[in-house]
């Protein structure tokens, strides 16, 4: 990914805009304890920039949990032991219980 030099009209410094940099004000803003637009007024960011930046960055670190399909051993009990619902509406429903535990394990 390349540098993006950006000179501010409020400053005379050049700002290299780059994944580290951005990465290194999220850090900064999530030790602060100030709100994201206060963080950003605070160090003449653009909040716009700041947010994009900040789900850019959050796309790259959700993983995939890999998982094995097993054949349906016992038809009869095809009930779920757990359902989880996902944040695009969709229900997860898990029947077995190492799948339950290696799951609940990724998201603690």
């Amino acid at each position: 990914m390349k540098a993006l030099e950006l000179n501010t009209c409020t400053s005379s410094k050049t700002i290299i805009e780059d994944k580290a940099y951005w990465e290194n004000q999220i850090e900064s803003q999530k030790k602060s304890a100030l709100s994201k637009s206060a963080y950003c007024r605070a160090n003449q960011i653009s909040y716009f920039r700041f947010n994009y930046w900040k789900k850019r960055l959050q796309k790259n670190c959700d993983p995939l949990i890999p998982i094995k399909i097993k054949p349906i051993i016992n038809s009869s009990n095809n009930k779920p032991i757990c359902s989880i619902t996902l944040k695009n509406g969709n229900d997860l429903h898990i029947h077995d219980k190492e799948a339950l535990i290696l799951i609940l394990d990724r998201m603690m």
